[in-house]
């Protein structure tokens, strides 16, 4: 949730640039939120399943599963950035659905379960709707047109990222369903890469990142309120300064008292 909060309010300030080109840091760092979040929860999920076997990862599967799963984030951030119309932004759900689809099977396949995942077709069709269903559902209604409004933009916001987060929370537990975690004997990288210690670092690091991002998040909106505040009262404190200079003749200019005195 908190992943996808802080990624849909990077994503709603980088939709206000001009182009793609001068939001590219901001891209990267929309990418690499969702790729990191996406990974952190399924290790999270996996390593708590109350197994009866110890659990691990092979290294460079998981290094290459966290790399792909930032590209994949990437792409998403930048289809949108240029995002406006409806089914533009349904596809881009659809887009990220697949992307945590495959995310989460990677890391069920990377785990060397013995005697090995039997993949059940129907709970992957089953997962693969769920994420498909629930981001495509999340994205349109976080840029829907009336989120426009400042006194929406934040219930839109979290109601989205809900929506998202609870579509991929399912389709962790059908896909470890679908590979048959719980039936399996023993997971062959479980001294490489013990899940206990990945999960661990997963579940305290990863937060404490996005809290801060979050804070960050919000300390600017609160200078970007104040601005506006100021914009909003500028005018009227200019408001004397529109009639013109009386000039050192007229009665109604102001003079020292000394030339008061002698003018009388």
């Amino acid at each position: 949730m908190l992943t996808l909060h802080v990624a849909l309010e990077w994503l709603r300030r980088t939709r206000q640039a001009p182009s793609l080109r001068a939001t590219w840091s901001s891209v990267a760092l929309i990418g690499a939120v969702l790729g990191t979040g996406l990974c952190s929860s399924m290790i999270v999920a996996m390593a708590s399943a109350g197994l009866d076997y110890p659990l691990g990862f092979r290294i460079w599967m998981a290094l290459a599963i966290w790399f792909g799963a930032i590209v994949g984030g990437i792409g998403i951030a930048a289809a949108m950035t240029r995002a406006q119309r409806w089914w533009w932004l349904l596809a881009s759900g659809l887009g990220f659905g697949i992307v945590a689809w495959l995310v989460q099977m990677g890391w069920v396949a990377a785990a060397g379960l013995q005697p090995g995942p039997d993949w059940t077709p129907e709970l992957l069709v089953a997962a693969a709707s769920v994420l498909w269903i629930g981001c495509g559902a999340g994205l349109c209604a976080a840029f829907a047109p009336q989120m426009k409004t400042r006194r929406r933009r934040t219930i839109w916001l979290v109601g989205a990222a809900a929506i998202i987060a609870v579509s991929i929370i399912a389709g962790q537990e059908v896909m470890m369903a679908a590979g048959g975690l719980t039936d399996q004997v023993s997971s062959i990288y479980s001294d490489e890469l013990p899940a206990s210690i990945l999960g661990l670092a997963c579940g305290i690091l990863t937060p404490l990142a996005l809290g801060a991002m979050a804070t960050d998040l919000a300390v600017r909106r609160d200078q970007e309120r104040r601005r506006r505040r100021s914009k909003a009262l500028a005018p009227r404190s200019f408001a004397v300064s529109q009639f013109p200079d009386p000039g050192p003749d007229s009665r109604f200019a102001r003079h020292p008292p000394s030339e008061r005195q002698e003018t009388h």
